[in-house]
């Protein structure tokens, strides 16, 4: 009996905390409480025992590797609960992580059939699902044991790529090559294909735990038009968005900004140039190639730095970091765009200055937003 409701406990924690995730206005719907961190853990009573249950029970990992991943977890937590996780802390933990160990004695081994593995061995054939979580429900389902995660060097002096080893149900070794990649330098965690970890559109900047995108993310295809916007504050964004646009060389262009909250766990910033193709009157497609700007942004809270972004050419900039959330009212976004021509600067800056404080030096302009 007890184990039966501890299952059930176990499945709404999980149900909610996915509510709480994807959708915080209807996690505030059900339980009359805002989706913030301690809320979660209080709605769902059990859900720091069914975490650690997941990650770090099971013999799912090994203890080497589960030493840093609750070291990680811890300084995540932190940085979600409070915003304030030591600057350096989690690439010191990153650092932890050995390099080039591959050989290994098997470990034990578990064939129990977990509702997960079930679940898994459902969905990984599903062509709806992305190849790169495909790929991880298929490993799941087989059986993960004593997982080791390390590094290997690359052919790029200071670029590391995660790799992970472990035994599947039937005793046998597996190797897993991951294709993200950790830069010792800059610390940042990025996929291959500049495409984002695992092909998901993202990276992460891990000393300010700061997401943003690579240029070459899925989203780029779907272009932007009004109902992203719609369909986000909906469901999990609280955001000012300035849409400022422009002609130029006979193009219709978009600069669009945005500042706000997100999932009610970050802080986020955005820009993206958009342009319009002939006979579109609604759809803007993302600008590529020769196209694409240089951008740079920082975001700020009441004064307070919350982050910073910066890349050569790109089509969309972004920043997000977890913590206790600023209204979008209360926060600054100091930015800069080198466009292609001073010509295409100076359309901008003629109509961006209806929004915000505008300054042009040649194909240049520094702006701020409030």
């Amino acid at each position: 009996m007890t184990d039966i409701s501890f299952f059930i406990k176990k499945v709404i924690a999980i149900i909610l905390t996915i509510i709480a995730l994807i959708s915080p206005n209807l996690f505030k719907l059900i339980t009359g409480a805002p989706a913030n961190g301690k809320n979660i853990i209080f709605y769902t009573e059990t859900y720091p025992e069914v975490f650690t249950e997941l990650l770090f029970t099971n013999d799912i990992f090994e203890d080497s590797t589960t030493t840093i991943a609750k070291k990680l977890v811890t300084a995540v937590i932190v940085q979600f609960m409070t915003g304030e996780m030591s600057n350096g802390e989690a690439s010191d933990i990153v650092d932890l992580v050995p390099i080039g160990d591959i050989e290994r004695v098997p470990g034990a081994v578990h064939t129990s059939n977990t509702l997960s593995k079930l679940l898994a061995g459902a969905l990984k054939d599903s062509k709806l699902i992305p190849e790169s979580i495909r790929g991880f429900l298929i490993t799941w389902s087989e059986g993960i044991n004593d997982l080791h995660v390390f590094f290997r060097h690359t052919e790029y002096d200071g670029i590391l790529e995660f790799m992970g080893s472990y035994i599947n149900d039937k005793g046998e070794l597996k190797i897993i090559v991951t294709g993200a990649y950790y830069d010792t330098e800059s610390h940042i965690v990025y996929g291959k294909d500049n495409n984002g970890i695992f092909g998901i559109g993202y990276d992460c900047d891990i000393d300010g735990m700061v997401i943003t995108s690579p240029p070459g993310a899925w989203m780029k295809q779907f272009g932007y038009n009004i109902g992203y916007d719609i369909l986000g504050n909906l469901l999990f964004m609280e955001c000012d968005t300035v849409r400022v646009k422009f002609d130029y060389d006979g193009t219709k262009w978009m600069v669009q900004f945005w500042k706000g909250n997100y999932t009610s766990y970050a802080n986020g910033a955005e820009i993206g140039l958009y342009y319009l193709k002939k006979g579109e009157w609604l759809n803007y497609t993302c600008v590529d190639g020769d196209d694409m700007v240089a951008l740079e942004m920082e975001l700020y809270g009441k004064d307070k730095l919350i982050l910073s972004a910066q890349t050569e050419k790109h089509w969309w900039i972004c920043g997000f970091q977890p913590g206790p959330t600023f209204k979008a009212s209360d926060m600054t976004v100091s930015a800069g765009i080198t466009f292609n021509s001073e010509g295409m600067a100076e359309a901008f800056a003629k109509k961006a200055s209806k929004y915000m404080s505008v300054v042009s030096d040649g194909a240049a302009v520094s702006l701020e937003w409030k």
